[in-house]
């Protein structure tokens, strides 16, 4: 086949496939409907705040092994959720891990629920993603508040080479909206 006939071939396949490209595109903007609705639409906006009774930094220094009874006496770290808003909203409560050289295994944990404490785990037993780890999850009506107290300690198992360790984290909470009015 002559070079310049196969060259004129493509260049024409090209114009071709190029035209059909532009005459669809032209067809579905042409052909788009955009509906409306008749009645007005209202939306919502949640209204959620989070108050930290002493900052929502944890660090854990210097801390000595002990029995999750003692554990659970600790002052732990508290905070308020409030939902001042007319739809009942999800939360979920992470520490976000900043630094630690503490083996997560050796690190006990519990949170309470308005005064209800869960029983105490190993950090480790829950997922770590991309140094932050998911430790409640809850719902929270229009109009109400839950206190919660996060409480973490050495374990009573750990030796003497988890000393002079350390873990910095802080408490963030995440909510969404579960129904619209």
């Amino acid at each position: 086949m002559n070079k310049n006939l196969k060259n004129n071939l493509i260049v024409m396949s090209i114009g071709i496939l190029s035209l059909f490209v532009i005459t669809l595109s032209v067809s579905y903007a042409y052909y788009q409907v955009t509906l409306t609705s008749p009645t007005s639409v209202n939306a919502t906006a949640a209204k959620f705040t989070t108050s930290f009774a002493d900052g929502k930094a944890i660090n854990m220094t210097n801390t000595e092994p002990m029995k999750d009874s003692d554990g659970l006496m600790t002052n732990g770290y508290s905070f308020t959720l409030n939902n001042t808003g007319n739809i009942t909203l999800n939360y979920d409560v992470y520490l976000n891990i900043s630094s630690y050289t503490l083996p997560l295994d050796l690190i006990k944990f519990s949170i309470s629920n308005n005064d209800t404490y869960s029983s105490p785990v190993l950090l480790s037993s829950f997922a770590l993603d991309n140094n932050r780890i998911k430790v409640y999850s809850g719902s929270l009506d229009a109009s109400k508040s839950a206190s919660h107290t996060i409480k973490l300690w050495l374990t009573e198992g750990a030796d003497a080479s988890s000393y002079n360790k350390t873990f910095n984290a802080t408490i963030s909470v995440v909510s969404s909206q579960t129904n619209a009015e």
